[in-house]
């Protein structure tokens, strides 16, 4: 998506710890979670990102059956002073998803309504609906997990 830097999961092979998350999670996939960065993020962008999302839901913790959005300069970091957010790699445009039960195109549509209504506030424009990316894949790898598995909690599996 034009909207976003970085996408932050260790199922991507270009994540720092992809070797260690295959070694660890034994081919049973990559989790739930999922990090990104909006380009040019502010907090500003952050906010009018998190109130633009209609199924996904924002919240100050993360792990639940439900899809949620956090925003870790609020929620998680907010007592670490900025410059050492800064050195962690917590920006004011990181956002956290807990990918939950709810289908994987509907995750990524409403995704792509709030990056879209979000940039289009701010004149970023583009068309990330007709190409895959790879916020989109890691989307679906996440919600497949869930179907698989079918009702939360009925399997072990991390």
């Amino acid at each position: 998506h034009p909207a976003v830097a970085r996408v932050y999961y260790p199922g991507l092979p270009s994540h720092p710890q992809h070797h260690l998350a295959q070694q660890l999670f034994g081919g049973r996939g990559f989790g739930g979670m999922v990090a990104f960065e909006l380009r040019n993020g502010t907090r500003a962008a952050a906010f009018a990102f998190l109130d633009a999302l209609k199924l996904v839901l924002p919240a100050t913790t993360l792990g639940d059956v439900y899809s949620l959005a956090l925003y870790p300069i609020m929620a998680s970091h907010r007592a670490v002073p900025p410059a050492e957010r800064a050195q962690l790699g917590i920006t004011d445009g990181l956002l956290r998803l807990s990918i939950g039960i709810e289908d994987a195109e509907d995750l990524i549509a409403d995704l792509d309504q709030a990056l879209i209504d979000t940039y289009a506030k701010a004149g970023i424009t583009g068309d990330p609906l007709t190409h895959q990316t790879p916020q989109s894949a890691v989307i679906r790898s996440c919600a497949a997990r869930w179907a698989v598995r079918g009702k939360p909690g009925g399997s072990s599996e991390p």
